[in-house]
């Protein structure tokens, strides 16, 4: 009896851990915390099926409209421009088809 006692206070003390960790997850990001990163492709959203329906005609734009863990896809291209990035997020080259 006293050894059951023990498991399920383990199990009880586990659970609550686990519903704390997914709180502060959700207070640390909020609602977009557990959310797939969104697609945004330069210059436009034709270049890969994944892409938002928004036209970023440069980097630029599209990284300022990026949140926190983003994806930019960028066509094959010259863009005359100057970029900062400020947050995590991932710039990548597009395939061109």
């Amino acid at each position: 009896m006293g050894r059951l006692r023990i498991m399920l206070n383990d199990r009880k003390r586990f659970v609550c851990s686990a519903a704390m960790a997914a709180v502060f997850v959700l207070l640390a990001g909020g609602a977009n915390a557990l959310a797939a990163p969104t697609v945004r492709c330069v210059p436009n959203y034709t270049i890969n099926s994944s892409c938002t329906p928004t036209v970023y005609p440069t980097i630029s734009a599209a990284v300022s409209a990026a949140a926190s863990g983003d994806i930019i896809l960028v066509a094959p291209g010259t863009y005359p421009e100057s970029v900062t990035v400020s947050k995590p997020l991932s710039l990548r080259r597009a395939s061109w088809k």
